[in-house]
């Protein structure tokens, strides 16, 4: 009887493909595809989203298309998670692009939906009755134990669920599963363990693909990437020829996200990649030596709870006298509003926290600047608090020759000498160059003609953002 082999092309669903992916994918099915998979969920972007229920702006079933062309084309299963942070208020924004994608192609596809938001009434009763649900890591800020109280305060929770319930989805024959929030790798080991490859080999092939192109050389994680499973490893290549799978990218990508080098808990078990050897083919590299410890199953929970709202106000000081007492001045605005009578109260409550942070100051910048060092310092800071952020006003610059006779003049400081001008190198003006107004020229990489006295003043800071 023939070992057992399943053949991966994997992708990362959030990120846009690059042009001519098209050619990518069709390498791939020449090679063979048993599976297509992508994950698209993840916390990198932070509890915002989860605790709102907004979605990012990344349009997942766009990025899918070329891919769910050809699974639909070439009769094979694909396996998605969606909607960054996975809830399912994001799931099912998703699924609603997704089944738009559908109908404009004319698809009519039997889709598996599992959905990784956990009920409050579940988890109660697991604080309840269950094991104790504990910190993931240390220094999380988070209680000993998880508490009803926690529970409560809690917009949304979701699971990273593991790779049984999408083997369940592939077993009833679907097109296709599209999850919530799933552990990255278990997408990946879905297949395989359905067909009786060894966990070990499958995880280990899932840490490797879960990003796509960024496990090749050079990474891109707008990419695809190719892996062929058997009962003793895999072996991966890239389908696109600009890249290629080396032993240094791949070996690099094991330590992606993890807090111990070789050794990464999962649910139901731990991969222990002490052992994992890597070796070029012909073709690629070649991956074994990866084992699997057997552990209690535990999934991973995320929860979001409201902290409250946020403003954010920018402020930027020239004035070399407030330059030089930058800090202490700042130390003592912030001990000022806390100890005033209509703040105290929300302050000793914890309701309002205000955060001055300082940028620009330090001697790093000048060092990082192409300009040479200026007795007039810009000097940047941007504070949070629960206040609404009024605008300033715009101050315009006035001149001895203006005509006003609203009062005295202040005489000009008289500007840093300015190194005189280069062309640029080549027999005709760059192009990206000569109509710009750019400091840098992008071939000579020397100053322009353009003198600062020319510049227009900076505009006033304006508010980017206020996030809840």
């Amino acid at each position: 009887m023939a070992s057992p082999t399943v053949r991966i092309l994997g992708f990362v669903n959030h990120i846009a493909p690059v042009p001519g992916i098209e050619a990518a994918i069709a390498q791939a099915i020449d090679w063979g595809v048993d599976v297509i998979v992508a994950q698209g969920t993840g916390s990198d972007w932070g509890p915002y989203w989860l605790g709102s229920g907004e979605q990012v702006a990344a349009n997942q079933a766009a990025n899918v298309e070329p891919y769910v062309r050809a699974a639909v084309e070439h009769g094979i299963p694909f396996v998605f998670s969606f909607g960054i942070a996975g809830a399912d208020p994001h799931l099912d924004t998703c699924l609603a692009a997704f089944d738009g994608l559908c109908a404009r192609n004319g698809w009519a596809l039997d889709i598996g939906v599992i959905r990784s938001e956990v009920g409050r009434e579940r988890l109660l009763a697991a604080v309840a009755a269950g094991p104790p649900v504990v910190p993931a890591g240390a220094g999380a800020q988070l209680s000993p134990r998880l508490t009803a109280q926690d529970v409560e305060a809690a917009e949304r929770v979701v699971a990273l669920i593991g790779p049984e319930p999408v083997m369940a989805a592939l077993a009833h024959g679907v097109d296709g599963v599209i999850t919530g929030r799933a552990l990255d790798i278990g997408l990946f080991m879905a297949l395989p363990m359905l067909r009786s490859i060894p966990t070990a080999v499958a995880a280990h092939a899932g840490k490797l693909l879960e990003c796509g192109g960024l496990a090749l050389e050079p990474g891109d994680s707008g990419r695809c990437i190719w892996a062929s499973l058997d009962e003793t490893g895999f072996e991966v290549r890239s389908p696109d020829p600009d890249v290629r799978a080396t032993i240094r990218s791949l070996v690099s990508h094991t330590f992606y996200e993890r807090s111990h080098p070789t050794q990464e808990d999962n649910p139901g078990g731990r991969l222990d990649l002490a052992g994992a050897t890597y070796e070029e083919t012909p073709t690629g590299i070649r991956c074994e030596g990866a084992q699997w410890v057997e552990a209690p199953y535990t999934v991973l929970l995320e929860g979001a709870r409201r902290e409250g709202f946020r403003a954010v106000t920018l402020l930027g000081v020239r004035e070399p006298a407030l330059l030089a007492q930058a800090r202490s001045w700042a130390d003592r605005a912030e001990a000022a509003v806390t100890a005033a009578p209509r703040f105290s109260d929300a302050v000793a409550d914890g309701r309002l926290r205000l955060t001055t942070r300082i940028f620009g100051s330090t001697p790093y910048s000048a060092r990082l600047s192409r300009t040479p060092p200026s007795p007039v310092t810009r000097l940047g800071s941007w504070s949070t608090s629960s206040r609404t952020p009024r605008s300033w006003p715009r101050r315009r610059p006035t001149s001895p020759s203006s005509g006003s006779s609203s009062g005295p003049t202040r005489a000009a400081r008289p500007l840093p000498a300015t190194p005189p001008p280069r062309s640029c190198p080549s027999s005709s003006r760059c192009p990206r160059c000569s109509p710009s107004r750019s400091t840098i020229c992008c071939r000579s990489r020397t100053r322009s003609s353009r003198s600062p006295s020319s510049s227009r003043p900076s505009p006033a800071p304006r508010l980017l953002r206020r996030l809840p």
